[in-house]
């Protein structure tokens, strides 16, 4: 495995983690506002949408997956010019 392919395969992790990690913190806030929320007027100072959790999370799901998609590009070109013979 080339180093490019550990890096890329780390960083991805890295991601996969921080996107979990915001998507339970964004469970998290949801739940606990959950009753408020319901309330014909909300009471001033709770936050029903938590939308920075919420981008946060979308945002480092889309990294992970555009890395995973860059090393299976890279594999993808170097199987096909092994087997043009390049």
């Amino acid at each position: 495995m080339s180093r490019y392919s550990k890096v890329v395969i780390w960083l991805s992790i890295v991601s996969g983690l921080l996107a979990v990690g915001s998507f339970w913190w964004w469970t998290r806030l949801m739940a606990a506002d959950f009753e408020a929320c319901l309330l014909p007027v909300v009471p001033a100072g709770v936050d029903c949408s938590h939308d920075l959790q919420f981008g946060a999370a979308v945002v480092f799901a889309i990294i992970a997956l555009t890395l995973l998609l860059s090393l299976l590009i890279r594999r993808v070109r170097e199987s096909f010019a092994r087997w043009r013979g390049d």
